[in-house]
C-alpha cells in the first residue's frame, strides 16, 4: 500500500506525464511552480526577514513592560518593598507616554505579523508545487480540496499562511499539525499516515476484519430486536462502530487468559473508517450471505453528527457520507 515515490526539487522545466484525476499545483493559492534556485533563496530569505521583525518588536514589547512586571513582582511584606517600587516607578513612563507607546507597538505587531505570514504563504507555496509534482509524476491519484490535496489515500491539509500540515483519511486526523519548512517535511506527514494504514490493515487481515465485521452486525442486530427498536436490522454507523470494537475484544480474548493484552484495544475513528473502506473494497470476496451494505441518511442525520465520511480509498473518487449498515440482500432480518 504505502508509496515508494520520494519527493525531489525539480529544475525549472515542464512537468513529466499528465492523467485526467491529477490536479496541477497552478490553481493553489500561492503554489506556483517552483522558480530558480535564486528565487527559493529569496523566498526563505523573506521568511527568515520576517521572523527576525516579529521578534525585534516583541523584544521592544518586553522592554515596555518590564517596569509593570518589577513593581508586580515587590512582596509587599519584604523590608525593602519601598525602596523596590520607588526605583520602578522611576523607569514607569507617564501614563500618555505608555499608552502611545503600547499603540505604536500594536501597529508595528500587526504589521510584522502580516508580512510574516505573507512571506511563509510565499514560501510554503513553492513547498506545496514541489510535492505535488512528485506525486503526480510517480503517478499517484490526486483530488484538489479546499485546503490541500487528497494524495493516494491520504488527505493533505494545509495552513499556509502558517506553513503548518497534517495528515488524515476520510476527514479524520491521522497526524496532527506539523510545521513545514521544506518539502521533505510535507512527505514526511504523508509517509507516517501511510504507515500508520499500513500499521491498521496488518493488524486486521482481510479474513479477520470479514469475520468481525459479520459479528458486530449481528451483536447489533440482536441487541436492537430485544429492546424492539423500530427496523432492528438497519444499524446506525456509530452504534456498528461500537460492536465493531467489542467484537475484536472478544475476538482477542477467545481462548486465551482475561489478563492476555489485546491486540485490538484501541482503534481511532479513521481506523474504523479505513477498516470499512476496506470492507467495502472486498466486494464479491465476502460471502453473499454475510455481505453488508452501507447506507446514506437524511440531511437531519448528517448535521446530528450520525453519519460517517468513507471513499477515501481512492482519491479519484468522491467523498461520500454513509449513516447505516445494512443486511445482506435477500436475506431475511
Amino acid at each position: 500500500m504505502t508509496e515508494g515515490w520520494q519527493v525531489t526539487l525539480l529544475p525549472d522545466d515542464e512537468p513529466s506525464g499528465t492523467e485526467e484525476t491529477a490536479q496541477s499545483p497552478d490553481g493553489v493559492a500561492g503554489a506556483a511552480e517552483p522558480g530558480t534556485i535564486a528565487e527559493a533563496e529569496m523566498l526563505e530569505t523573506d521568511a527568515a526577514a520576517s521572523q527576525s521583525a516579529l521578534a525585534a518588536v516583541l523584544q521592544q514589547f518586553k522592554r515596555l513592560d518590564k517596569p509593570l512586571a518589577e513593581i508586580s513582582a515587590v512582596k509587599p511584606a519584604s523590608a525593602d518593598a519601598a525602596e523596590q517600587i520607588q526605583r520602578a516607578l522611576r523607569r514607569l513612563p507617564q501614563g500618555a507616554t505608555l499608552g502611545a507607546a503600547i499603540d505604536e507597538l500594536r501597529i508595528q505587531l500587526e504589521d510584522a505579523l502580516a508580512e510574516q505570514q505573507r512571506a511563509y504563504t510565499e514560501a510554503f507555496g513553492r513547498h506545496e508545487a514541489a510535492f505535488i509534482r512528485a506525486a503526480r509524476d510517480a503517478g499517484v491519484t490526486l483530488r484538489e480540496q479546499n485546503a490541500g490535496w487528497r494524495v493516494g489515500p491520504i488527505e493533505m491539509a494545509f495552513q499556509r499562511g502558517a506553513a503548518r500540515a497534517r495528515a488524515l483519511y476520510n476527514h479524520e486526523e491521522i497526524v496532527r499539525w506539523t510545521a513545514v519548512a521544506d518539502v521533505s517535511d510535507l512527505d514526511k506527514i504523508r509517509q507516517r499516515g501511510t504507515l500508520l494504514l499500513d500499521r491498521a490493515r496488518a493488524s486486521l487481515p482481510d479474513d479477520l476484519l470479514v469475520s468481525v465485521m459479520w459479528d458486530a452486525y449481528v451483536a447489533a442486530r440482536s441487541a436492537r430486536t430485544a429492546a424492539r427498536t423500530p427496523s432492528p436490522e438497519v444499524i446506525p454507523v456509530l452504534t456498528f462502530y461500537r460492536e465493531l470494537r467489542v467484537a475484536l475484544v472478544r475476538h482477542d480474548l477467545e481462548g486465551k487468559r482475561l489478563e492476555a493484552k489485546l491486540a485490538h484495544a484501541e482503534m481511532p475513528k479513521w481506523a474504523f473508517l479505513y477498516h470499512l473502506d476496506r470492507y467495502r473494497d472486498l466486494g464479491a470476496a465476502v460471502p453473499v450471505e454475510q455481505r453488508l451494505g452501507f447506507q446514506t441518511g437524511s440531511q437531519a442525520e448528517s448535521t446530528r453528527g450520525r453519519c460517517v465520511t468513507l471513499n477515501g480509498l481512492d482519491a479519484s473518487q468522491e467523498y461520500k457520507e454513509f449513516c447505516h449498515v445494512l443486511p445482506p440482500r435477500g436475506i431475511a432480518p
